[in-house]
């Protein structure tokens, strides 16, 4: 089970969303403002984000450049109706762990929400790792 935020300024698609993950036994957390999403995310925590790339006030990019900019280096997964190449680019390049184009099935979603998560949890892991390596051999006379 993971914390998920869902941020997206669709009702419909927010809690359709946070309504398949809730399914996957994942807690979930829904935002219709990225910035109000963006103080929550900074003060609480979360395992993943799935935000829209369209929204007022601060669009989906920016809301990943703001979090890694924070040190947040959760990983985000991107939806768009508005799927360009040069959008993917720049999500991806701004942070964003993956893009989605809606429509999606919830198969789709949910593939790539578990594939998320486990890459992070390998990412923590391999740090965790690596560390005690660099600990150990710093000891090591």
């Amino acid at each position: 089970m993971a914390r998920i935020c869902v941020v997206d300024d669709s009702d419909i698609l927010r809690e359709s969303v946070a309504e398949s993950l809730t399914r996957e036994d994942h807690r979930v957390t829904m935002f219709d403002d990225p910035v109000e999403a963006l103080a929550s995310v900074k003060r609480v925590g979360f395992d993943l984000i799935v935000s829209d790339l369209k929204m007022p006030r601060m669009d989906g990019v920016q809301l990943v450049r703001e979090l890694r900019a924070s040190g947040c280096e959760t990983p985000v997964i991107m939806m768009t109706a508005f799927a360009t190449v040069s959008t993917a680019v720049e999500a991806m390049k701004a942070g964003a762990y993956d893009y989605l184009q809606k429509p999606f099935d919830t198969a789709a979603l949910t593939v790539l929400v578990e594939r998320a998560l486990e890459h992070d949890r390998l990412s923590r892991e391999n740090e965790a790792l690596r560390k005690s390596v660099e600990d150990f051999t710093n000891r090591v006379p």
